[in-house]
């Protein structure tokens, strides 16, 4: 599917090997969910009063998705670190750098490598640079540059070995969000289907 978290935790796993793999996915997404709240504290500071940062992040910090994504052994934690960390990279301040565009865009990209709806992020926020006036369209073009340095060689990768551009998270992402729209849970869960040659292909349930 998408790349990032696993290679995350696989890297952290070989430093530290006395750590089982599941303990160390937790720490990464402990880690990745604990950034999200820092990062978002440090761009409204940038901002805001002390005291009005501070009470928007602590809110932040007990949503139950920004609290218990850093308890699960899955992809959302470092998702929601790398997007925040991303916008805040972006926004904090007033005056953009061509560094801090470009940044920006590669920790989207991260973002992307670790659930591809971040692309949905990356496209709202090129559309909001281009809209606004002076500097916006240089902004968004760094970002551009910045989110194809990461996402790109691992469509190369996925495509020289299934002959395919994309990994179809992407379709799968999309038909479980109109199953838990219609109702339907039946087609909301992934279920693995193993292939006379060994391999494992994700596909969404169906009635």
């Amino acid at each position: 599917m998408t790349p990032f978290y696993p290679l995350v935790i696989g890297i952290i796993h070989r430093l530290v090997p006395a750590i089982d793999i599941e303990t160390t996915a937790r720490l990464v997404s402990f880690a990745g969910a604990t950034t999200a709240v820092i990062a978002l504290y440090w761009l409204l500071r940038g901002r805001y009063s002390l005291r009005f940062s501070f009470a928007a992040t602590l809110l932040f910090a007990l949503v139950a998705a920004a609290m218990w994504s850093g308890l699960w052994a899955l992809s959302e934690g470092l998702y929601l670190g790398l997007v925040m960390l991303g916008i805040a990279v972006l926004f904090r301040m007033q005056h953009r750098s061509w560094l801090s565009a470009g940044l920006g865009g590669f920790l989207l990209g991260l973002a992307y490598l670790t659930r591809p709806e971040a692309n949905l992020f990356v496209a709202g926020l090129i559309a909001l640079f281009f809209i606004k006036a002076r500097r916006g369209p240089k902004t968004a073009l760094l970002i551009l540059a910045g989110f194809p340095l990461v996402a790109l060689p691992y469509h190369a990768w996925v495509y020289r070995v299934t002959g395919y551009a994309g990994s179809g998270r992407m379709n799968i992402l999309l038909g479980q969000s109109q199953s838990l729209y219609e109702g339907d849970l039946s087609r909301a869960f992934l279920l693995d289907e193993v292939r006379p040659d060994g391999s494992t292909v994700s596909s969404l349930a169906r009635k």
